[in-house]
C-alpha cells in the first residue's frame, strides 16, 4: 500500500482504540473491574504500536521493509477486532448489581477450591443455554506481543457467563463447578499430569483401532484430549460438590442423550457411570441408595446404556479408552481440591439439619452457630426437593424448575457467607 494507504489504516485503528476506550470510561466500577484494566492495557500498548509502526513506515529504507511494517499493521487491526468482541461484550458486566450475594460466595468459593489464586470475577447473562468460564488474560494472549504488553497484575479477571433463563439457579450450581475446572486444567497443567500417569502402551490397541479406521493420530489425539478436558472437569465437579453434581448433570446434561456424543464431549454414560464411581470412593453410594433410591437406578441404567449406533466408528472405538483411564482422572483431581473434597462426613455435620429446616419451611443458615457450608446446603437443597417432586427421575427437572426453593437456598448460603465473614472479622463482599 502506498503511504496514503497505510496512513488510513493508522487512523482506522486510532479511531477503533478511541471508540473502545471511550466505551471503557463509560463502564462502572466495582467487582469485574481488572478486565477494564486488562482491556485498557491492551489499548495502550496499541497505541504505541501504531504511533511506532508511523514513525518506522516513514523512515523504511525499501519497499520490503515497507511491507513488513504494513502486515504489523494489519495484525494490530486484527487484534483490535478481536479486542473489540470481548469489550463490547463483557465491559458493561463490571460492577453490576444484580448479581444476588450468594451466587457471589459460590463462585468465590469454587475459585477457591480450583486453587485460582487471586482472581476477580464478573457476571455476564448470556444468550446461550449454558454455562462457561474464561480468563481473558489466557485468551487474549495471541495480542500480546501485537501490542506488546505483559499482564502483570496478581489478580486476574475471570469471566462467569450464565444461562439468561436462570442464572442463579442453586441446583444447577455444580455444573459451574466443571466450568471453573477448565481454567483449572490449564493453570495448573492438569492434561501434564494426567498423561504422564496412564499407561499408553495400554491404551495403544485403541489407538490402532483408530488408526485402521482412517483417522490420523493427530485427529485422535485431539478427540481425546478434549475429552479428557471434560472428564477433569467432571472429576472436580464431583470432588467439590459431591452428589448434587450427579444430579445437576442428570438435569443439565440431560440424562436421556446417553450414548449419544461427538468429538468435543464423550459419551454421557461414561460420565454418568464415572460420576457413580467417583461418588463411590468418595463413601456416597449407601447414602445416596437410601435417600434417592429411584434416582440411582436410572443414573445406573443410562450409565450403561450402548453407543448410539449413529455415532462415528471412530467415536466408537475411542470410547474404549475412557473406562481405563478413570482411576488416573480422579487421582488428579482429587489432588487439587484435597481438603476440600466434599465427604459424607462433612454433610453429616449440616445436611440434615439443613433438610430438616427446608422442610419447615425455614432458610437454612446456621447449625449449632456455626454457618452451613455451601455445598451443604445445596445438596440438602437437592434432596429435600427431590423427595418432595416423587423421588423419580421426573423430579430432576422438577427441582431445578423450581424457582422458590432455589431463591430460598440462594438466600441461604448468602447469609451463611455472611455470618461465616462476621464471625472471622473479614468485611462482607462488594
Amino acid at each position: 500500500m502506498d503511504a496514503d494507504d497505510f496512513r488510513f489504516l493508522l487512523g482506522h485503528l486510532q479511531a477503533q482504540e478511541e471508540r473502545l476506550s471511550a466505551l471503557l470510561d463509560r463502564a462502572r466500577w466495582g467487582r469485574g473491574a481488572k478486565f477494564l484494566d486488562l482491556s485498557r492495557l491492551y489499548l495502550g500498548g496499541s497505541k504505541q504500536v501504531r504511533e511506532h509502526l508511523a514513525i518506522q513506515h516513514s523512515t523504511a529504507v525499501n519497499a520490503t521493509s515497507q511491507q513488513a511494517i504494513e502486515r504489523k499493521a494489519l495484525r494490530l487491526k486484527e487484534t483490535l477486532s478481536y479486542l473489540h468482541i470481548w469489550i463490547v461484550h463483557f465491559s458493561g458486566d463490571v460492577g453490576r448489581r444484580d448479581v444476588p450475594v450468594g451466587l457471589i460466595y459460590i463462585i468465590d468459593d469454587l475459585l477457591t477450591i480450583m486453587n485460582l489464586g487471586d482472581s476477580d470475577a464478573l457476571v455476564h447473562i448470556d444468550d446461550n443455554y449454558m454455562y462457561s468460564v474464561a480468563r481473558p488474560v489466557a485468551n487474549w494472549a495471541a495480542g500480546y506481543s501485537v501490542c506488546g504488553v505483559t499482564y502483570t497484575d496478581s489478580t486476574q479477571p475471570v469471566i462467569f457467563n450464565l444461562p439468561g433463563t436462570d442464572p442463579n439457579n442453586i441446583a444447577l450450581s455444580p455444573i459451574l463447578a466443571h466450568e471453573v475446572g477448565h481454567p483449572c486444567i490449564i493453570e495448573h497443567d492438569l492434561l501434564t499430569e494426567f498423561n504422564a500417569s496412564i499407561d499408553h502402551t495400554a491404551l495403544r490397541p485403541v489407538w490402532d483401532s483408530c488408526a485402521a479406521l482412517g483417522v490420523s493420530a493427530s485427529e485422535v489425539n485431539t478427540i481425546w484430549s478434549s475429552w479428557v478436558q471434560e472428564l477433569l472437569c467432571d472429576a472436580l465437579a464431583v470432588a467439590a460438590t459431591g452428589p448434587s453434581m450427579l444430579f445437576a448433570s442428570l438435569a443439565f446434561l440431560p440424562g436421556p442423550t446417553a450414548g449419544q456424543f461427538g468429538d468435543s464431549h464423550p459419551d454421557p454414560a461414561h460420565r454418568i457411570g464415572l460420576t457413580l464411581k467417583y461418588l463411590d470412593s468418595m463413601g456416597w453410594t449407601h447414602e445416596l441408595d437410601n435417600a434417592v433410591p429411584e434416582v440411582m437406578v436410572w443414573a445406573r441404567h443410562l450409565a450403561a446404556l450402548p453407543v448410539d449406533p449413529d455415532v462415528p466408528d471412530v467415536l466408537k472405538a475411542l470410547t474404549v479408552a475412557v473406562p481405563q483411564v478413570e482411576e488416573q482422572l480422579w487421582r488428579v483431581a482429587s489432588n487439587v481440591v484435597d481438603q476440600r473434597i466434599f465427604l459424607p462426613e462433612f454433610f453429616a455435620e449440616d445436611g440434615p439439619y439443613a433438610r430438616s429446616l427446608l422442610e419447615a419451611g425455614i432458610t437454612p443458615v446456621e447449625n449449632g452457630g456455626q454457618a452451613m457450608s455451601t455445598w451443604s446446603i445445596v445438596l440438602a437443597t437437592w434432596l429435600f426437593l427431590l423427595s418432595e417432586n416423587g423421588g423419580n427421575s421426573d423430579s430432576l427437572y422438577r427441582t431445578v424448575d423450581d424457582a422458590a426453593a432455589n431463591a430460598i437456598s440462594l438466600k441461604a448460603i448468602e447469609l451463611s457467607g455472611m455470618l461465616r465473614l462476621w464471625r472471622a472479622g473479614d468485611p462482607t463482599p462488594e
